[in-house]
């Protein structure tokens, strides 16, 4: 057998480690099962959500006014602007 199969066959093996809960481990040294904590589903849960202002959002703060398609290209300069048609108007 020449010098590079010995690499070859070599290639993939590794040693063999011992996981964190085997027994030979001391006791010390093992890993601690985990515990489940009972979860009780009459509780309420709460949770917290930023608020933001509302002075944000188009439909509460009319200066803000309608979106405009801006693609501005030397070809398409010519063309007037023309508002966003997806926007809803009140």
């Amino acid at each position: 057998m020449g010098r590079r199969q010995k690499k070859s066959r070599n290639y993939a093996t590794m040693k063999p480690m011992l996981s964190l809960r085997h027994q030979r481990l001391k006791e010390m040294d093992r890993l601690k099962p985990k515990k489940e904590e009972k979860k009780d589903c009459n509780i309420l849960k709460e949770r917290e959500v930023p608020q933001h202002p509302s002075y944000l959002f188009f439909q509460y703060n009319t200066q803000l006014g309608q979106l405009t398609t801006s693609l501005l290209t030397p070809t398409l300069s010519t063309f007037p602007l023309k508002p966003n048609q997806t926007q809803c108007s009140q």
